[in-house]
C-alpha cells in the first residue's frame, strides 16, 4: 500500500491567500499527474468556487460527511484535471462546525 502525504494550509486570518494557495498548488500536483484530494474546509467555499465545479454540480460537501448524511467518497467531486478531485465545501460548515465545537474532542471528528 502506497501512504499519500497531506499537506495543509491554514491560518486564522481571513483574506490572507489561504484557498487560492491550496487551490494552485492541488492543480499543479495534479498537472504533475500527482493523484490530488483538495477538501475545502472553509465555510465560504471559495475553493470549491474557484475549482468550477459549480457548473457539474454536487449534492454533497464536507458538512455533509460530517454530519453523517453523506460518505467522504459521495463526496468528492471529479474536477475538470484527471488527476484532481475536491471535497466541497458550502456556507452550511458554519452550522456544523458550530455543533461540532460542542462535542468533546472534537478535533480528532
Amino acid at each position: 500500500m502506497v501512504m499519500g502525504k497531506i499537506m495543509t494550509i491554514s491560518g486564522q486570518k481571513g483574506g490572507s491567500g489561504k484557498s487560492v494557495t491550496a487551490l494552485n498548488l492541488a492543480v499543479s500536483l495534479a498537472l504533475y499527474d500527482k493523484k490530488t484530494l483538495l477538501v475545502d474546509c472553509d465555510p465560504q467555499g471559495s475553493a470549491t468556487e474557484w475549482s468550477g465545479i459549480k457548473a457539474v454540480g454536487y449534492p454533497f460537501d464536507l458538512s455533509s460527511v460530517l454530519s453523517g448524511k453523506a460518505t467522504i467518497i459521495e463526496a468528492i467531486v471529479k474536477t475538470k484535471f484527471d488527476f484532481l478531485e475536491i471535497l466541497p465545501a458550502r456556507f452550511n460548515l458554519f452550522t456544523v462546525a458550530s455543533k461540532l465545537a460542542r462535542v468533546a474532542s472534537n478535533e480528532k471528528i
